[in-house]
């Protein structure tokens, strides 16, 4: 369920034409464990039926070459009820239909990040509007507290007109996904995140947004780039470990685990060495 919730979270707000009057948000967000920390940042496309996520990630350990980080853009298309998952790396792509991100919803399978877009999901999450919000990039707020079983947090939401290509999103994805109008209550409706602060299980997630363009967007952005080969699914696997809650989160764990252990070995050695400094000196008597 909570992978569920997270994946419709980011289909609410990700238009197809020559252009289009869109939305370009750029945002950083990070995943923490104690003192370990995973950050991404992203810049998305958003018009009224489509969307354009573009991703840095920190790579898993031993993939990616042995670089810090990999590329990856989402387009998100309403028209065509799919998603396109691009790999810049390996200059390919994977197809997933809105049907198969459901099933894979099911079986707990995270396809997308949590993105600046994943705050106003409507299902079962409790919205309660705690204050009028601060300013943020010039744009006014309202605070809202969300939670349910599996998550809590605060989220910082604009109704600003200026961001009407994100909210027709919206309404798009509730119409061809089918989702009902009021599954949550006090769900916020015609609005937007632009800060998040949340505990998911024992992951602590933030979310700023840094930047904020609205200007027309071309058709282009919205499709695959030419010469990219249609892939394996599997090859996406990749890279959702990189922002999986529960891979990061195992991660972070078998870090943390392999800090204390190599921590103790070198206080094991360094008393070691000092145990056998203590009996020379006992043995020649200084």
């Amino acid at each position: 369920m909570k992978i569920k919730i997270l994946i419709s979270f980011f289909l609410l707000f990700t238009s197809i034409s020559p252009a289009f009057s869109g939305v370009i948000m750029r945002y950083i967000s990070k995943m923490s464990t104690g003192d370990n920390i995973n950050k991404f940042s992203f810049t998305q496309y958003i018009v009224p039926m489509a969307s354009r996520l573009e991703m840095k990630l920190p790579a898993a350990r031993g993939e990616s070459g042995g670089k810090k980080y990999r590329k990856a853009v989402i387009i998100t298309r309403l028209d065509k009820k799919v998603m396109w998952m691009i790999m810049p790396e390996q200059k390919g792509f994977c197809e997933f239909t809105f049907k198969e991100i459901g099933e894979r919803s099911k079986n707990e399978k995270m396809l997308v990040p949590i993105s600046a877009q994943q705050a106003l999901s409507p299902f079962k999450i409790n919205f309660k509007r705690i204050k009028k919000g601060r300013k943020i990039l010039g744009y006014k707020t309202e605070k809202y507290k969300f939670w349910n079983e599996k998550m809590s947090g605060y989220t910082w939401l604009t109704g600003d007109k200026r961001f009407s290509s994100a909210f027709k999103y919206t309404q798009n994805q509730m119409r061809v996904m089918n989702i009902p109008a009021a599954m949550s209550e006090g769900y916020p409706t015609g609005k937007i995140p632009l800060k998040m602060r949340a505990l998911i299980d024992e992951m602590k997630y933030e979310m700023d947004v840094k930047s904020v363009k609205i200007k027309r967007i071309t058709s282009a952005v919205f499709k695959v780039p030419e010469g990219y080969t249609l892939l394996n699914k599997n090859e996406w696997n990749k890279y959702q470990r990189s922002f999986d809650v529960k891979d990061v989160l195992m991660r972070m764990k078998s870090r943390i685990k392999e800090e204390v252990e190599n921590s103790a070995k070198e206080s094991a050695e360094e008393a070691g060495k000092s145990a056998v400094k203590k009996t020379f000196k006992s043995l020649l008597g200084f």
